[in-house]
Formats: structure tokens, C-alpha cells, sequence
């Protein structure tokens, strides 16, 4: 006949003392379908029954086990599949399965106090649902799951993932790091970016918190970031963009910004436009991702999230405004036009060349046709258009906040841009917001 012991998991060693919350028979040779008995008590906190050899199917009935913080079922002969209504162990802190004969895909367990998983050694298949992609390799190992989370990139803001979902979505995962902001004001502020609702702004799918991790739920946009496009893979199997492209991705990224400015009663700012943040949507036009985080983030992290994108004044306030979302969409429209990223190291290191400052010294030496990327110089009959996208965006970097235009102006100033011909272009510049963009633009390059 085996002992029983039961003990607080909190507060002593479960291994010695005596309580009514958890329940011990680790290591004591037992076997035969998980006990019923202990599906009859609700108020267990720790359930420990490893080592041992029991069999069959987990029972559905440990959903009922609502108040259960440890649960440890390892080293046994248990089979069938996760039940799903795990799920409803909102309480759960450790859950350890390890070295059973558990078989089938692994159900998206979405539970919010898990600190501890292992899965390890057993029969199971499929994808790791995206609640759990959190925990590393090793919670899995020993199976025929396949880790789907590919990295995508790194920013000051945190790392992206590529991952697959139960059902064969394909969706963004984004771990933040430095994230500064408590439980209630992250909350508050995914609810805002939740209600965020365009064509050309990446909507939030989903987001986690706990005190160990923050992640969102993007939708993955297949030909990734404008950044690649712009700067990734050389060579052969390098496709260009061509100036329609790069006009609708302009176009597009105005676009959700523009909406984004008129959200909260006219007060919400991204705070991060970059060309890793600019997507192409299923239209082809750019679709702006990231909006809303830097209120949340270190304020250090913060200032250094888009080296080369800030808007000077953001040295001074550590605020970012929508006057410097509109500085950083000017940046992100001279690198669609030069090639060039906004911040370039030349000379061994020893130089560090910053895209405006360059665009600006050739445009005040007249050389204004050095600027433009070599790629675009092999499509005809679009100079004109290139020189007003130029103007429209040196009016967005003006030094002075106050001079630049609104996210609303520059949609129709790029709007304009494609509609315009070249026969007619030229009449009409100086009384259009092309024409009020140069005179912005002279102004801005001329200020200290």
C-alpha cells in the first residue's frame, strides 16, 4: 500500500509536509488510468504524480482544477492528445507532461500565468501554437514538432518572428524588450492600436502580457519590409523596385499615417515609421506596421528605435509628436528615391554620412540628379515625377516642426504626383501643393 502526502506547494517542500492543496505521489510505482479521486478536488493548487506508470488518456475532468498552479504528470506511460480544456487552468504556473507517449498536435493552451513548460519526450506533431512560442526549444524537444518561428528582424523595439498557426496562418510574432510600461497602461494602449482599422495600417491581431513577456500578434506580409526590398539581397536574384512600386508604397505608407493622426480625437502618434516598419498590403500600396510603442518603452530605447529617422527636435523632448512622425515618413521617402539608408558608414568607420543632411548639400549644389537611385534611372519619362516626390519630402524634414505639412497635405501631394503628366506638369506646379512643398523645401534647406 503506497503513502500518501499532501503539503503546501508555496510555502515547504512537497516532499515532507502535510496540507489540503496539493496532492503528492511522486515516484511510488503506481499504475493503472489517471485516479478519479483527484478530480474531485477543486481546491488543489499542486498535483505531483511523477515517476510513477501511469496510462491512458489524460482525463477532460482536470479543467475543473481551476485553482491548480503545479501540474506534474512526467515520466509516465500517459497517451491519447492534449485535452484542450488544459486551457481553463488559468492558474497554472509549471505544467510538466515530459517523457509520456502523448501523441497528436499541441492545442493553443493561451494560459496567462505559465512560467514553466515542458512537453518534452513524447509522441506529438504539428506546429507550436503561437501562445506558446515563448518558451524555447528545449519545451519541445524530443517530438516531431516543428519550431515554425523564423526570425525576421531585430529592432530596438524588440525581435520579429515569422510563425505558423494551427490552422496554417502565417502571422507576425513580436516579442518587445524594454517595454517600461505597467500591466493597465500596456492594456489601455493595445486597446487603442486594437481599434486602429485601415488598408494601409497592419492591424493588431493579438497581444500578451505577463511580467516576463510582451508579444504581439501581426498579419505577415510575404514579400517582407520595404527595408528589404531596398537594401536586402544583391545581385541576380535581386528584383528592383520600379518607380510605380515605389510611388504606391509612398502613397500607401501617407496614407495610414494620415489615418493613424486621426485616431484617439486627433492625438494618436506612431512614433516609429522606418522602412522596416512599411509592408506591402494585398494592393500593393505600402501599409504602415509598429504604430503606438514607443509610450511604452524605455525611454532610452525609446530615443535610439530609428537611428537616422528622428526628428531633431526628439533629442531635445524624448516625445515623439505627429510633427516628427512626419519628419521620419520625409526620411522614409528620400531612402524609396536615393536607395540609400537613412544613416551610412563610410571611410572604414570612420565617416558616418546622414541621408538628409547629404540630400540636402547636393540639392543646394544643383546636383539634384546624383541623388536619385541608379535603379530608377533606366525607366523613362520620370524625372519630373522624382523631383516632386523630392520636394514634397525635403518639406517633411524641415528642421522646424511648425513648417512641415500634415500627413493629410502629403497624400494629396503624392496623389497629385501620379496623376500629373508631364505635358501639363509643369504649368500647373507652382499652384499646386508640389509647388508650396518646394517653396517648403527651400526654406527648410536654407534654416540652420
Amino acid at each position: 500500500m503506497t503513502t500518501l502526502t499532501v503539503c503546501f506547494v508555496d510555502d515547504v517542500d512537497v516532499s515532507t509536509a502535510a496540507c489540503e492543496r496539493c496532492q503528492c505521489l511522486r515516484a511510488n510505482s503506481l499504475s493503472g488510468a489517471f485516479p478519479d479521486d483527484l478530480l474531485a478536488l477543486p481546491g488543489l493548487a499542486g498535483l505531483h504524480l511523477q515517476r510513477n506508470a501511469f496510462s491512458g488518456a489524460l482525463p477532460p475532468g482536470l479543467a475543473g482544477l481551476k485553482r491548480l498552479q503545479v501540474l506534474d504528470l512526467s515520466f509516465n506511460a500517459f497517451n491519447g492528445t492534449l485535452p484542450g480544456a488544459l486551457s481553463n487552468l488559468t492558474q497554472l504556473v509549471a505544467l510538466n507532461l515530459s517523457n509520456n507517449s502523448l501523441s497528436g498536435r499541441v492545442p493553443d493552451l493561451g494560459l496567462p500565468a505559465l512560467q514553466f513548460l515542458n512537453l518534452s519526450n513524447n509522441h506529438l506533431n504539428g506546429p507550436v501554437p503561437g501562445s506558446l512560442l515563448r518558451f524555447s526549444d528545449a519545451s519541445f524537444a524530443g517530438n516531431n514538432i516543428r519550431q515554425p518561428a523564423e526570425v525576421l528582424g531585430k529592432g530596438a523595439f524588440g525581435t520579429a518572428y515569422r510563425a505558423l498557426l494551427e490552422d496554417a496562418t502565417t502571422v507576425v510574432v513580436k516579442r518587445l524588450k524594454e517595454v517600461s510600461a505597467g500591466r493597465r497602461e500596456f492594456e489601455q494602449q493595445m486597446e487603442l492600436i486594437g481599434r486602429v482599422r485601415h488598408d494601409n495600417v497592419a492591424e493588431l491581431r493579438a497581444y500578451y502580457y505577463s511580467k516576463d513577456e510582451k508579444l504581439l500578434v501581426y498579419d505577415y506580409y510575404s514579400r517582407g519590409s520595404v527595408s528589404n526590398m531596398l537594401h536586402g539581397k544583391r545581385g541576380l536574384d535581386r528584383t528592383p523596385l520600379d518607380w510605380e512600386t515605389r510611388v504606391r508604397i509612398a502613397l500607401g505608407a501617407a496614407r495610414g499615417i494620415a489615418h493613424i493622426h486621426t485616431e484617439n480625437n486627433g492625438k494618436f502618434v506612431h512614433g516609429n515609421i522606418k522602412a522596416s516598419n512599411v509592408f506591402l498590403n494585398s494592393q500593393q500600396y505600402g501599409c504602415i506596421s509598429d504604430l503606438g510603442l514607443a509610450p511604452l518603452m524605455n525611454p532610452i530605447t525609446a530615443r535610439s528605435r530609428s537611428l537616422g529617422y528622428c526628428a531633431p527636435e526628439i533629442t531635445d523632448t524624448r516625445k515623439s509628436t505627429q510633427c516628427s512622425d512626419v519628419y521620419s515618413f520625409g526620411v522614409f521617402v528620400l531612402e524609396l528615391l536615393t536607395g540609400k539608408s537613412p544613416v551610412q558608414v563610410t571611410g572604414g568607420g570612420n565617416e558616418v554620412v546622414h541621408l538628409v543632411r547629404w540630400v540636402q548639400s547636393v540639392v543646394r549644389e544643383e546636383w539634384t540628379a546624383e541623388v536619385f537611385d541608379g535603379e530608377l534611372m533606366r525607366y523613362p519619362n520620370i524625372e519630373e515625377e522624382m523631383v516632386e516626390m523630392l520636394q514634397i519630402a525635403m518639406a517633411c524634414v524641415s528642421r522646424n516642426p511648425e513648417r512641415r505639412p500634415k500627413m493629410l497635405d502629403m497624400v494629396k501631394m503624392i496623389e497629385e504626383v501620379g496623376r500629373n503628366d508631364s505635358g501639363t506638369r509643369a504649368s500647373t506646379e507652382a499652384s499646386t501643393p508640389v509647388g508650396e512643398a518646394r517653396n517648403k523645401a527651400e526654406s527648410s534647406s536654407a534654416a540652420p
